[in-house]
């Protein structure tokens, strides 16, 4: 590979079952993907800690997933990150080799065999990000010779919260990597299509973005301004819904049918010793890698035969007049349409799409992005919705477009881009306060560009020498907070108001959304000189300097 360049910008999309890395060539004018060492443009984002027994570090990637110590491996760090152990998809949990458990404040970590020490070691998921990204991120400095690296795009879910958002840039931190924005997958997608196919689009033109990956579900619905500019109208998405979800179900599939012939063969015991735990973690990882590979395997051909040595290499007394290695697309689809999976699939497509008017008819191209966008299921699912002639072009790749769009958007980042288009990211989802009778009073409309401009609102003291004032702060498109789909961010609460007769104080504070996606609070006292001693308090789970040390020093020891 020759590189001629000086200075690069890359983009990196962080996905939860795979990642990729790319940079865009100044001199072609195009998005280059970058190959790690084993000649993958798709890397498995996966941590194992086995190379640890022999003084190594942390295994990334590829070789993770094929590590045969599977039992001290981790992987779908992307959901887990920046949540609640309450927020984690049980689901999920049941069928890990590691354990998520919650910290006094709730937030999650993980829980992973160490064979160095044969005891048990305590990751945040921001390590494990941080483990990818700066394995993504050597790829990058190996290929481009070590020149400088002048910006960097990591992608994120577009629905991605403020905890999650900001745990990812201190997944970047813990990395090393500097000049980081984020920016939303869908919108990386749409730009990485439209360098890719400059004529396909013009002025006016609607794009509905489905970006269907490992972990997560996000839609976007875009509209071509002048200029050739793309603004983001509409967007959402669904964390918990993606194709590990569709993995689960194979895995119950495979699971039930391994049962009918060895029975209790995947059974978690109580009070299981360390090494039972490691032998059911090994058939676990197991049994996730063959429904994979059948679920992939399904999307191109009616039926597939499961594996049985894989499978079962430490069994041989499973019933072969009992087990049935066939698994069909329609049962596997069946399954799948019994739990919801499309239904929750296309009704999130709907929700986006119709608070814009985006429809059969008025849509120029259906942008399918992600690994699960394979499934043929999918494709017809959302074939009832637009008409299949707008769908993208077939040879278009949607496991790397989102790195390709991520790499020009890092670009674009450069005083030597000004003159290109631009690209309008926006708030997916309105956010306001609490007002009186329980009523949502919108701050943030959704559709604004990011970064948004400041909103602020004033208010005067209600009692006697009142010294403090608080605003519960929701997300949601409901007229009541109160409404099931409301989702509660956080309380601001604002200290240091001055003493003085009820109505005699004014206070203030503004509210917007930075680049990243990330919500930013101020407050001050009207008409006087006191700002700084007025504090805002507001937690978005960032950490505090010492906390982030202390994840540093720790992560220094595996990476």
């Amino acid at each position: 590979m020759t590189v001629e360049q000086d200075s690069f910008s890359i983009g990196i999309d962080l996905g939860t079952t795979y990642s990729s890395i790319g940079y865009f060539d100044v001199i072609k004018g195009e998005s280059v993907i970058l190959q790690d060492d084993l000649g993958k443009e798709q890397v498995a984002s996966w941590v194992s800690l086995s190379q640890l027994t022999t003084g190594g570090f942390m295994t990334i990637g590829d070789g993770a997933k094929n590590d045969a110590n599977s039992e001290c491996v981790i992987y779908d760090s992307k959901r887990i990150i920046g949540r609640d152990e309450g927020e984690v998809n049980y689901e999920d949990c049941d069928k890990w080799p590691f354990e998520v458990k919650g910290r006094d404040n709730g937030s999650a970590y993980i829980e992973c065999y160490n064979p160095q020490t044969q005891g048990i070691e305590e990751f945040e998921p921001e390590e494990i990000s941080g483990m990818i990204l700066k394995h993504m991120y050597d790829i990058a400095q190996m290929r481009l010779n070590n020149k400088v690296i002048t910006n960097v795009v990591v992608t994120v879910p577009v629905d991605f919260k403020d905890k999650q958002r900001n745990a990812t840039l201190l997944a970047c931190k813990l990395a090393e990597i500097k000049n980081v924005e984020l920016v939303n997958e869908p919108t990386a997608a749409i730009v990485a299509y439209k360098r890719e196919y400059p004529n396909s689009l013009t002025e006016g033109n609607r794009v509905v973005v489905i970006d269907f990956g490992g972990g997560t579900l996000d839609v976007a619905c875009c509209r071509i301004g002048k200029d050739e500019n793309i603004q983001v109208e509409s967007s959402g998405g669904d964390q918990n819904l993606g194709g590990n979800d569709y993995d689960i179900v194979m895995m119950d599939i495979i699971k039930q049918r391994v049962e009918d012939g060895v029975e209790g063969y995947y059974e978690k015991k109580q009070g299981m010793t360390q090494q039972e735990k490691i032998i059911l973690n090994k058939k676990l990882i197991r049994l996730k890698k063959e429904a994979e590979r059948i679920k992939i395997e399904l999307s191109g051909k009616p039926d597939a035969e499961l594996d049985l040595e894989t499978l079962l290499p430490d069994s041989d007394d499973y019933d072969n007049d009992v087990f049935e290695p066939t698994i069909t697309r329609q049962e596997f689809e069946e399954e799948c349409k019994n739990r919801g999976l499309y239904e929750r699939f296309i009704n999130k497509i709907k929700q986006v799409t119709q608070r814009k008017g985006y429809k059969k008819g008025n849509v120029q191209l259906v942008l399918f992005i992600g690994g699960t966008s394979k499934m043929p299921r999918i494709k017809q699912e959302v074939g009832k919705l637009f008409n299949i002639q707008t769908f993208a072009d077939k040879n278009f790749n949607p496991l790397t477009a989102v790195a390709k769009g991520a790499a020009y958007l890092s670009y674009l980042k450069q005083e030597t881009a000004i003159g290109h288009e631009v690209i309008y990211d926006s708030v997916p989802t309105p956010i306001g306060i609490e007002v009186k009778g329980g009523k949502f009073e919108k701050l943030i409309k959704d559709g604004e560009q990011l970064p948004t401009k400041g909103i602020t609102k004033r208010y005067s003291t209600t009692k006697l020498n009142q010294s403090s004032a608080k605003f519960n702060i929701y997300r949601g498109f409901s007229e009541y907070v109160n409404s099931p789909e409301m989702e509660f961010i956080t309380t601001l609460r604002i200290d240091g108001i001055p003493s003085g007769k009820a109505g005699e104080q004014s206070f203030e504070f503004t509210i917007q959304i930075n680049k990243n996606g990330v919500m930013e609070l101020s407050a001050s006292v009207v008409g006087s000189d006191v700002k700084s001693d007025l504090s805002v308090d507001v937690d978005l789970s960032k950490k505090e300097e010492g906390e982030i040390l202390k994840l540093i020093q720790h992560f220094q020891r595996f990476y």
